[in-house]
Order: C-alpha cells, then structure tokens, then sequence
C-alpha cells in the first residue's frame, strides 16, 4: 500500500469538519439518486457525508473509504450506535481502489486535492463503477 503523505488527527478534524458536510449537504440536495444505490464515498474523514449519503440511499449501501486508519476507527465509533445499517467504513488508499463493479456512484466531496495521482485514482474508479456508473 502507498503510504500517506499527510498524518491526520482525527480528533481534530472531526471538530473541524463542518464545512466539509456542509458543502456535500449543498450538494446532495441537487442531485436526484435512486433509494437503492450503491456509493462509494472516496476520503470518508470522520464519516459524516458517508452517513449523508447512507441516509439518502435507504435501500442501498454506503462504503466510506480513507486512507487514515485512525479516521476510520473514528468513522467507526462514531456510526457504530446510529442506524446505519447500510454504511461502512474501510481503510483504502484512493489510489489502490480494489473494487470490482460494486458501485452506482463514486462521490468525492474534498479528497482529490490531497491526492497528485489522479490517473491511479481515476483508473480505480471506472474499475469500481457499474456500467453506467457516475463518479461525482
């Protein structure tokens, strides 16, 4: 595995990420997604925009996905008592995505500008995708 370039506090991003959700929430009230989806959320953080997605996708499934192990042991215990039934969380580097055609939708609200490999990136991601797939 790529080994991370920027050593996260989770804590403290989980304190600070407000404006993170807050720019998905804008987001996902524009787009119209089917209740049965399945989306994978590309740089999960502390979880919160993956329990977005979760709760617009009822009848689908959220993978949250981070290269930090400690932001997903946070996205973790934090999820771990709500119903989210239909979110996980999964240590993954962005750049080594290993998904097969399991997801309706790829969404990535603030990852990308962290990551200078965008063409590893982007070949995981039409491997993750189901035809017809969309990465947002």
């Amino acid at each position: 595995m790529t080994t991370m370039a920027y050593p996260w506090d989770a804590g403290d991003y989980a304190q600070h990420s407000a404006v993170q959700a807050r720019w998905a929430s804008e987001l996902l009230v524009k787009l119209e997604w089917p209740l049965s989806h399945d989306v994978l959320d590309l740089g999960c953080g502390d979880g919160k925009v993956s329990a977005l997605l979760a709760g617009r996708v009822r009848q689908g499934s959220v993978t949250g996905i981070d290269a930090s192990p400690e932001m997903v042991a946070l996205a973790c215990r934090y999820h771990a008592e709500k119903d989210t039934a239909n979110l996980r969380f999964v240590q993954m580097d962005a750049r080594e995505l290993s998904f097969d055609r399991q997801f309706d939708v790829i969404f990535s609200n603030a990852v990308l500008h962290w990551i200078e490999e965008h063409p590893q990136v982007l070949a995981g991601c039409q491997g993750a995708l189901r035809p017809g797939g969309r990465l947002l």
